[in-house]
């Protein structure tokens, strides 16, 4: 392991490295949990198989399995089945096999573009045919997660041109539904934002503080890839410290207005030399950094589990594929990595989370 990350976990085993934010006295234990992604079209293979069994080991007792359909384009109102959407017989397979571990499992429903346009960017122009065919999507998972004993739903998540105060009554309706017909819990995956740590001006992106339903759900969820440095070496103490910043100023204030827990339903790190700064970009080439990546998660674990709101996260991603990662890879897996240790230490022991 990387000596740099060697020192900060000795510091931690004698108490020296300490948070941002209070640990609550006696809190829930935490979601521990890893989407899980790859060609769809091996969601139910053997390979599949062996790397949800080593999903299994790191400690983590959650996996989300992530559902997208597909619009054409951005003004596309007609959501449809697309070329990696699992079917039905896959998901069964996956979840009996989830089950059969241990591991508990939430089903997140997306919506992609076949032209590549991020979700965040949608602007349909029959905004109406567009919730109609969103509803009998997020239906059919509704009935299937039920009959399956899913976990939770995360019913959508990054839509920031369709999820403000305009279109809360579409989401009331959705909702509405799934309560009626889903026992588990129910959450939304709200993009972080888009404005570097510090920028306290008005951030176009920033999705979760917009929400008017979170009052409806069963957590405020946060699609979590904030920028934590403005260079590719940050110290401890400044990702530490940016955390804060972050969640005292914008996460904070809004916890407290809707009185709802916190999940961080997507978060990572690639192990490459500028997720500090922009861990969202997943086409960076600035060179292979998995001690970085450990770093990244370590800081990650160490000032989130001291936060009282905090339920737990979704790291993104655990591959289907059981040789993904490794120590060349760049990519977001933490499979095969240092930052495997990482949440391996965190997943596995108590008296961490």
């Amino acid at each position: 392991m990387n000596v740099k990350v060697c020192f900060m976990l000795s510091l931690l085993a004698v108490g020296i490295v300490g948070t941002t934010a209070p640990r609550a006295e006696a809190a829930p234990r935490w979601q521990n949990g890893f989407a899980f992604w790859g060609p769809q079209s091996r969601l139910s293979s053997d390979e599949a198989a062996t790397s949800l069994q080593s999903l299994r080991e790191t400690g983590a007792d959650q996996v989300m399995l992530v559902v997208s359909w597909f619009v054409g384009n951005a003004y596309d109102p007609d959501i449809r089945p697309g070329p990696t959407t699992p079917t039905d017989p896959e998901i069964v397979v996956f979840v009996q096999r989830a089950h059969a571990l241990g591991l508990a499992v939430v089903i997140g429903v997306r919506v992609e573009s076949l032209d590549g346009t991020w979700r965040a960017y949608f602007a349909p122009y029959d905004k109406s045919a567009w919730f109609a065919n969103y509803r009998t999507m997020l239906e059919h998972y509704v009935d299937l997660a039920d009959r399956m004993g899913v976990a939770g739903l995360v019913i959508g998540g990054e839509f920031v041109s369709l999820s403000g105060p305009a279109y809360t009554a579409y989401w009331a309706d959705l909702i509405a539904m799934a309560r009626a017909g889903f026992g588990g819990f129910l959450t939304y995956s709200a993009n972080w934002g888009g404005s570097a740590i510090g920028n306290q001006g008005l951030d176009q992106l920033e999705e979760f503080s917009q929400i008017e339903f979170w009052p409806l759900l069963d957590f405020v969820g946060i699609s979590c890839y904030v920028e934590l440095a403005q260079t590719p070496d940050p110290s401890f103490t400044t990702l530490m410290a940016n955390w804060g910043r972050w969640y005292n100023n914008r996460v904070a204030p809004v916890l407290r207005r809707v009185g709802k827990p916190l999940l961080l339903t997507e978060v990572g790190y690639r192990s490459e030399a500028s997720a500090p700064m922009h861990p969202w970009d997943y086409l960076g080439n600035a060179g292979v950094q998995t001690a970085l990546q450990a770093e990244l998660y370590l800081a990650l674990f160490q000032f989130w589990r001291g936060v009282p709101e905090f339920r737990g996260l979704y790291i993104w991603h655990w591959d289907a594929d059981p040789q993904a990662g490794g120590p060349k890879d760049s990519g977001y897996t933490p499979q095969g990595k240092i930052a495997e240790e990482i949440v391996v230490l965190y997943f596995r022991d108590p008296e961490m989370v």
